[in-house]
């Protein structure tokens, strides 16, 4: 498959992002004034990446919000030595976390030197433990700037967060102990929101488990499914155990269905009777596509026609009475009649006759 990505490459020091992308590059590419524009395709296993590379050498002049806003990945340059740097990247990092969809983040620790006199394993380490979703590297060389891009390009395509396969074993204990502070925190404070936390960080986890075959890769599986279900995201736990253990799959994924019902039918209590419709189609379609339960498929379509009634869209009940089988199509029309006069008894007690008038022409023709 081929893939169209905007990535960006900014930091405070303009001079060494343009110096650093020309030589990594091999060329200069196009100077639009604040940032230089490049083109560059990279090969992600059966997959190709085509990239537009907006490398910022005027972060003042630019306006990194709109920019933010358009790309999917981002690079950022960052000397671990200057604090002002730092305060700068968690400035912007915070307006990155505002953006509604997930941008893959890749920290750049370069310097034009080339040494630090840090611990490059304490120096990755802190950053993973601070930054939970960001990969790092340290003083990349240019030549080997397509390392950073691969695993960026990883990121995108996923939809996962970076991850360098090189170092990743370094970082299985760091989210095993990521995952048990955000557990504890949630159970201490009640927030489920640190179960979230905490079921990413034993996903990835469980990734590296897999990468380097380790024993409890199954029991890192299923812990990281428990977690997600304490949010209702029983999809990804259905996805994290598809081939691990295929029945505790399925059973997740029937609680997807239930959880996409159970939404509905709080939308039908209140009276939202349009929107209900609508989330039991979506949850009938999907268990259709995903799950295959013949008899909760058809109940749950039976929902959706009794609420398109119940807001008085006939038609809308029909287009769904079409695509049933016979036999399911001749027992909802038997009901069908009682509902039908119940609801032009409503119209009428409301005095909204041409809307009951119609809603009859529309149940004779079909």
């Amino acid at each position: 498959m081929r893939y169209i990505f905007k990535i960006l490459i900014l930091g405070l020091d303009g001079e060494a992002i343009a110096l650093y992308t020309i030589r990594a590059f091999g060329e200069e590419g196009e100077n639009k004034g604040p940032y230089l524009e490049l083109y560059k395709e990279v090969k992600v296993l059966e997959d190709t990446c085509d990239l537009e590379v907006n490398a910022i050498i005027d972060v003042e002049n630019t306006d990194l919000d709109e920019l933010i806003n358009t790309v999917d990945g981002i690079i950022y340059f960052m000397n671990p030595l200057k604090n002002e740097e730092k305060e700068v990247f968690n400035s912007i990092l915070h307006d990155i976390r505002k953006v509604s969809r997930n941008i893959p983040i890749i920290i750049m620790y370069y310097d034009q030197e080339g040494i630090f006199p840090l611990s490059v394993n304490d120096l990755l380490e802190n950053t993973w433990l601070k930054y939970f979703d960001i990969e790092a590297f340290v003083n990349v060389h240019p030549r080997e700037f397509h390392h950073v891009l691969h695993c960026l390009c990883i990121a995108m395509t996923s939809g996962d967060s970076p991850l360098s396969l090189e170092n990743a074993w370094m970082r299985f204990p760091i989210y095993i102990q990521l995952a048990n502070i955000y557990f504890k925190k949630a159970e201490k404070e009640s927030k489920p929101e640190y179960y979230f936390y905490s079921a990413q960080a034993i996903k990835k986890a469980a990734m590296i488990a897999d990468i380097f075959n380790k024993v409890e890769y199954y029991i890192i599986c299923e812990q990281a499914a428990f977690l997600f279900s304490k949010v209702n995201l029983y999809l990804e736990a259905a996805k994290i155990l598809q081939n691990v253990d295929s029945k505790k799959s399925e059973n997740f994924k029937r609680l997807y269905a239930e959880s996409m019902i159970r939404e509905a039918n709080k939308l039908f209590n209140k009276h939202k009777f349009d929107e209900a419709a609508r989330q039991y189609e979506a949850a009938a379609q999907w268990v259709a596509l995903e799950y295959e339960d013949e008899e909760l498929k058809n109940e749950v379509f039976k929902l959706a026609i009794n609420s398109w009634i119940s807001v008085c869209k006939v038609e809308n009940a029909f287009k769904i009475i079409k695509n049933l089988p016979h036999e399911l199509t001749r027992e909802i029309l038997q009901d069908f009649l009682l509902k039908i006069i119940a609801m032009v008894d409503f119209l009428t007690k409301e005095q909204n006759f041409l809307t009951a008038r119609n809603q009859l022409l529309i149940a004779v023709v079909e």
